[in-house]
């Protein structure tokens, strides 16, 4: 799929690292505001495990995306949201919460804890890599509601 950028056409298979900043910006809504709701109300709630996809779209690019929120019932310090891509389903950006988790990354490099995966062309699976959250992009990980709201922040979700 190609989208207009300025006047240069994005091609959601094989996005630049300008083209993904510009998707993280630009401003993205529920489908259903509704669902949205009631995963803010799942979230906050003290549910063991929780696995939701809501549809987000953004108005600028005519796109659709999947949001994608993840808890599995025993460890809950350990979790996942992402946002990704409706058409071809790769992800944009995936937060992975676990203070125990070892990521090897393609060149052997390992991160400890948690991390993040950005959208990179560098590697058919685009999100292969793992890098380490610098301070102040998610600030708030110790609960599943405190890193959602940051990462709402983060994509430009608005409710």
């Amino acid at each position: 799929m190609y989208l207009y950028f300025g006047r240069l056409k994005m091609d959601l298979n094989n996005l630049n690292k300008t083209e993904v900043e510009e998707l993280l910006k630009v401003l993205k809504y529920p489908k259903n505001k509704t669902t949205y709701s009631k995963i803010y109300q799942e979230l906050t709630s003290f549910a063991s495990s929780i696995k939701e996809d809501l549809m987000v779209y953004d108005i600028d690019y005519d796109l659709e995306y999947k949001l994608h929120i993840y808890r599995g019932k025993y460890e809950q310090s350990r979790f996942s949201i992402s946002i990704r891509f409706k058409e071809n389903n790769k992800h944009l950006l995936r937060l992975d919460v676990n203070p125990s988790n070892i990521h090897e990354n393609p060149d052997g490099s390992k991160i400890t804890g948690s991390h993040y995966h950005l959208y990179s062309n560098n590697f058919e699976k685009v999100d292969r890599v793992a890098t380490p959250i610098p301070k102040g992009m998610f600030p708030n990980l110790d609960t599943i509601i405190e890193a959602f709201i940051d990462f709402e922040s983060y994509v430009n979700i608005k409710s």
